[in-house]
């Protein structure tokens, strides 16, 4: 199953989804695994490049916003539900395996099961054809996702000096770019500016005027915590941690 057409970055309209999010097989797990795998593979990307072009950082398996836009010291929640763009049209090309959603279990139709599909991200509830997604299926994934280093399971626990107390997976942090990435931007940009070797609060990195027009400005904690650990990694940071061992500032070196 693919998509025939890659995402838009979107126009004055919004967001532009591909054809294929038009098409009620999407919405339905398909048995065929030729099918599957590049059904899976299709909504990993259209997950990834939704949440890039609205700036989500967090959805969770319900299919609602955790967090998004510039984070502060409290993350900001939003129920925002940008409208879909008008780019619809069918894709004739699909897998002859492929199950169209009307089988008599109502895959990809709303059952009791699914909770309030009404709070759900467009993204995931296409109201245009009458399909969503079933939060089973978003769990799949999002564990797809998490495999193929697109996403991270969000857990507020990394932020306590990287333990985490538990394994909640209702969650995920949606890598529009990845640890990796964000560590190497902040870095680039701290070796430039001539900073290299001072002591920088967590607040300065991401909140601070000397990094306002960056594009890590406002960026998500998780993900602040994880690109530091990456420069850890490297020999490339230090951390400081204040009188509970909670990081609060680092220091490249």
């Amino acid at each position: 199953m693919e998509s025939g057409k890659s995402v838009s970055e979107g126009n004055s309209k919004g967001f532009v989804f591909p054809s294929i999010y038009y098409f009620p097989p999407f919405f339905t797990k398909q048995p065929n695994q030729r099918a599957f795998e590049s059904q899976i593979r299709n909504w990993g990307q259209l997950i990834v490049e939704y949440c890039k072009y609205h700036k989500i950082w967090a959805i969770n398996k319900n299919g609602s916003i955790v967090s998004k836009g510039i984070i502060g010291s409290n993350e900001v929640v939003s129920d925002d539900r940008p409208s879909a763009g008008d780019n619809i049209s069918n894709n004739n090309n699909e897998d002859n395996n492929t199950n169209n959603g009307d089988d008599d279990d109502g895959e990809g139709h709303h059952s009791p099961d699914d909770g309030n599909v009404s709070e759900r991200l467009e993204l995931f509830n296409n109201t245009k054809i009458n399909r969503h997604l079933k939060i089973e299926f978003i769990e799949e994934i999002f564990k797809y996702m998490v495999t193929n280093n697109m996403s991270g399971w969000h857990n507020q626990d990394i932020l306590n000096n990287y333990q985490r107390k538990s394994d909640s997976r209702d969650s995920i942090i949606v890598y529009w770019k990845t640890p990796d990435d964000w560590a190497a931007m902040i870095l680039e940009f701290i070796e430039s500016t001539g900073n290299s070797g001072s002591i920088m609060t967590l607040y300065e990195l991401t909140l601070g005027e000397m990094v306002r027009g960056q594009e890590f400005y406002g960026l998500h904690p998780f993900l602040l915590h994880q690109s530091l650990q990456v420069l850890v990694n490297q020999n490339r940071a230090q951390l400081m941690k204040d009188e509970n061992g909670v990081v609060a500032g680092m220091k490249i070196i």
